[in-house]
């Protein structure tokens, strides 16, 4: 009975001890190569490749269930990874010559990707919470990739293929999605979330684009896309369910955006080179519509209230429109047609509307309305015509066309 007893127990205490090891192998194949690895916990699991010469790989776990697996094929990368908690998850993977991968873990079942092809890239990653995601590929040279995660389920992925690309992420909240993919040269994107359930989407094809989008809130969306060169989009929400879409194609746009309260959304297109479109919205239930086709076309939209619309549409080049609107419920539709081009219309009131159609070169319009329910409809076809309209009070009309064709 003794001998059972005994045998029972050594089991027992086999099965408890395997359950608790620490896992680690390391293959290294070359010359001067460096493997640290520091293992503090239950069940952590590392495994380590090296091929080449003096790359260098620091692993520290401390926890249950963490696991990291990292795979450097060259020379002189460097590679650290510290996880801290529960069923953390990292995978690096570094072809090339001095490159460096960073990455912290800290909480529950986090989750990072880095794979670098190339020279001198730099990819850094940080997690403070539960069930984040990063995922960070860069091919080429002297790329660099940051991303900072501190709340829980946040998502974000960086993607860059050329050289000197940098993309940086900022996320705290919970629940944010951002999405980074550069193609090109020399191209930044900036992302900062601050919130629940925000979204970012930034793609760059070309050389040096700028692009940057910044949310704070619940649940805002922001796209960007330029495909060109030396293009700047801006894009800042505070407040609720807003919406923002910036497409540039050409050379020299700029897109800038901003929206304060709720439930605002903006349209950016831009065809061409050197076009300037500028939306600001503060209020709630405001709509921007932007629509740029050809060279140097300037057009700005500011909002104030609530339920405000405006469309402005330009075909040619160095056309300028610019729409103020401040109450609710006040329309605003300038479409231009040609080259030098001006429309002006500012609203101060309630379901006011301004209807500008401009089709042929140099022509001017500029209309003002005070009060509720005002219409002004203007229509300039030919050369330099000039219309100034102004209406203070109620349900007022006014319908000018003017021609020389």
């Amino acid at each position: 009975m003794k001998k059972i007893t005994l045998s029972l127990f050594v089991a027992f205490a086999s099965s408890v001890a395997f359950g608790q090891y620490n896992q680690d192998t390391t293959v290294q194949l070359g010359n001067s190569n460096v493997a640290l690895v520091d293992q503090e916990g239950v069940r952590n699991t590392n495994k380590i490749l090296q091929v080449g010469t003096s790359d260098v790989v620091i692993i520290n776990q401390s926890g249950f269930y963490n696991d990291n697996t990292t795979t450097s094929l060259g020379s002189y990368n460097i590679s650290t990874v510290d996880q801290v908690g529960v069923s953390n998850e990292n995978s690096t993977y570094q072809v090339g010559l001095a490159n460096n991968g960073d990455v912290d873990q800290m909480g529950v079942n986090n989750m990072s990707n880095q794979v670098q092809l190339g020279m001198f890239n730099s990819a850094e990653n940080f997690q403070m919470g539960n069930s984040n995601a990063s995922n960070q590929f860069q091919m080429g040279n002297s790329n660099s990739a940051t991303s900072g995660q501190l709340g829980n389920s946040n998502t974000s992925g960086q993607f860059q293929m050329g050289d000197s690309n940098n993309a940086m992420n900022i996320q705290m909240g919970d629940s944010n999605s951002n999405s980074q993919t550069q193609s090109g040269n020399n191209n930044f994107a900036l992302n900062n979330q601050d919130g629940y359930y925000n979204s970012s989407e930034q793609l760059q094809v070309g050389n040096y684009n700028l692009a940057f989008n910044n949310q704070s809130g619940w649940v805002n969306s922001s796209e960007q896309t330029q495909l060109g060169n030396m293009n700047i989009a801006s894009s800042n929400q505070s407040g609720w369910l807003n919406s923002s879409d910036q497409l540039q194609v050409g050379n020299m746009n700029m897109a800038m955006n901003s929206q304060d309260g709720n439930f605002n959304s903006a349209n950016q297109i831009q065809f061409g080179n050197a076009n300037s479109a500028s939306n600001d919205q503060d209020g709630d239930n405001n709509e921007t519509l932007q629509v740029q086709l050809g060279n140097m076309n300037d057009a700005e939209v500011t909002q104030v209230g609530l339920s405000n619309f405006a469309y402005q549409y330009q075909s040619g080049n160095n056309n300028s429109a610019t729409s103020t609107q401040l109450g609710q419920s006040n329309l605003s539709i300038q479409t231009q047609t040609g080259y030098g081009n001006n429309a002006d219309g500012m609203q101060i009131g309630s379901n006011n509307m301004i209807l500008q159609t401009q089709n042929g070169m140099s022509n001017t319009a500029l209309d003002v309305q005070f009060g509720v329910g005002n219409a002004a409809i203007v229509t300039q076809n030919g050369l330099g015509h000039s219309h100034n309209g102004l209406q203070v009070g109620s349900n007022n009309l006014a319908i000018v066309n003017q021609s020389n064709f």
